[in-house]
């Protein structure tokens, strides 16, 4: 497992294979919400080079679950990944919602 997902899931208290809601679903409130497949860096790390573990880019107020389809959309639209920024430095909201999301199984 890569350390930044390491950081997200333990954060988040995910065991492997659990359902993990993506976040950009539930701030957009898309219906469905959609399980979460890939951990997003909201701030670009760069494409290749050393791979070492970079703790700062791997805090977690950087790191966002999401699906396929909001992973793109926040690749491709600069916008849309500083909105996702701004949620991810709200802990105690992404706490609230993705528990919440997470027990009902919504």
């Amino acid at each position: 497992m890569k350390h930044h997902t390491r950081v997200y899931t333990r954060f988040f208290n995910i065991s492997e294979g659990e359902y993990s809601p993506c976040e950009r679903c539930i701030i957009t409130r898309a219906t469905p919400i959609k399980a979460a497949t890939v951990i997003h860096h909201t701030e670009f790390r760069g494409m290749g080079g050393d791979q070492t573990e970079d703790k700062e880019k791997d805090d977690i107020t950087k790191l966002a679950g999401l699906c396929g389809k909001c992973h793109d959309i926040v690749e491709k639209y600069p916008e849309e990944n500083e909105a996702l920024k701004e949620w991810c430095l709200r802990l105690d909201d992404r706490l609230k919602c993705l528990k919440l999301i997470m027990f009902k199984g919504i």
